[in-house]
């Protein structure tokens, strides 16, 4: 990181995809601070490391989508676009002020901010989930390096999820084995049992190694946000502010039907290969 002067800053233009700029004033002086911008984490440079096959056909995300890749996403449409689809992609950020969230600081800077640019992202509904995925699956088959012939981005569908987060043994019923007990020490779930007195929990950074909870690296399996999956208004998973019942991989929606954006919600991309 560095900070410099207002009057340099486009020298900084031919790194605007890999530097976020924040800026503050000193007297007269305006400062800019250049943070690195993470990788994608959905990138096909990095498929095979950011994605876990599940069966013949299917890999699924070891993380869940952040604000970073969302950002890059609703920017790319900002400059291919109508006006208004980049307007209608946009998280509802004034959600943040909804009763029991209580982070107005958070409406302005949670999707943006460099410090929560590794944050699941939040406050979309399902239609612009889909819409990711979709623009995701358009990016991947203009791409000369894919490693299929044709392939698509998806939401999953909630057996595919499940089998994803069991290790492929619908028998677990947690993302590390068959019972609540048999969760290593080092694993933590960002759920209810981290809220600490009169502090309510908020989500965390999608890549932390202590919540990586399965053995072929699937982070916040349980916990963190709740995933949407295919059919409309359904998540699983629990969030952070979910009771540890809502770590089970076979337990429904605690809030069915969840057809709005929520700071509670976000989602997990999943691959399906259509031909090799």
């Amino acid at each position: 990181m560095f900070s410099l002067t207002i009057q340099k800053i486009n020298k900084l233009a031919i790194l605007k995809w890999v530097f976020t700029l924040s800026m503050w004033t000193i007297g007269n002086t305006t400062f800019v601070k250049a943070q690195k911008t993470p990788k994608s984490l959905h990138s096909i440079e990095h498929f095979h490391k950011n994605f876990v096959k599940i069966n013949k056909n299917t890999y699924a995300c070891k993380y869940e989508t952040t604000n970073a890749d969302y950002v890059r996403f609703i920017t790319n449409v900002k400059t291919r676009m109508n006006p208004s689809v980049y307007t209608s992609l946009l998280p509802d950020t004034n959600r943040w002020n909804d009763p029991g969230m209580q982070k107005p600081e958070w409406v302005k800077v949670y999707l943006r901010g460099p410090k929560f640019a590794l944050y699941p992202v939040v406050n979309i509904n399902y239609e612009q989930a889909n819409f990711y995925c979709a623009w995701l699956t358009s990016e991947y088959e203009r791409n000369p390096n894919k490693p299929f012939k044709k392939a698509v981005f998806k939401l999953p569908t909630k057996s595919e999820w499940q089998q994803a987060m069991s290790m492929g043994d619908m028998k677990n019923l947690y993302p590390w084995g068959d019972t609540l007990s048999a969760k290593p020490k080092k694993i933590k779930v960002n759920d209810s049992e981290l809220i600490k007195k009169n502090k309510p929990n908020f989500p965390v950074q999608v890549n932390k190694n202590r919540f990586r909870q399965t053995p072929h690296g699937i982070y916040h399996a349980a916990g963190n946000v709740s995933e949407m999956v295919s059919s409309k208004g359904d998540c699983i998973g629990g969030n952070y502010r979910s009771h540890p019942y809502f770590r089970r991989i076979d337990v429904p929606n605690e809030f069915y039907p969840s057809y709005f954006a929520c700071p509670l919600v976000g989602f997990r991309v999943f691959f399906q290969v259509l031909e090799e």
